[in-house]
């Protein structure tokens, strides 16, 4: 396959001037800002997934707390209706055939109040937080390559 010198493309340098005994460092131009443009808009990505790493743990924060005080305070109805039919002087008789119902639907309740929230907090938002965490953690550069590259 023979080249023929007249049909170099124009963006390759003629071979005369090429120098390979005389060593200088190149330095990309100044127009072309690709290098600080990819590297500030990975910083600004890296910066949006941890702003929505927080909201999401904020969200764990608000459901967990929601969460304890709807338990707690269906507790506290099962327990003051209990209380109310245990009274001295209470209309209705006391017995075990009342009670022992109240005391089954309350631990009922409970179970499933826990099971909700244990299957809310295990199988949607925690695996979300986990990827946001994974997504920052991982696009995020490291810092020997920032050390690296600022030197």
């Amino acid at each position: 396959m023979n080249i023929d010198p007249n049909k170099v493309p124009a963006v390759a340098p003629p071979v005369e001037a090429i120098d390979l005994t005389k060593t200088e460092t190149v330095l990309p131009p100044e127009e072309a800002p690709a290098s600080s443009y990819s590297v500030s808009e990975s910083r600004e990505r890296t910066r949006s997934g941890v702003q929505l790493a927080k909201w999401v743990l904020v969200m764990i924060s608000v459901f967990v707390l929601l969460s304890i005080f709807w338990i707690w305070s269906s507790e506290l109805m099962a327990s003051y209706r209990i209380d109310e039919l245990i009274k001295p002087g209470g209309s209705s008789p006391t017995s075990k055939d009342l009670i022992d119902p109240l005391l089954k639907q309350s631990a009922d309740l409970r179970d499933f109040w826990i099971k909700l929230v244990q299957m809310v907090l295990l199988n949607v938002l925690l695996p979300v937080l986990t990827a946001l965490l994974g997504y920052v953690f991982g696009s995020s550069p490291s810092r020997s390559q920032d050390d690296a590259s600022s030197s």
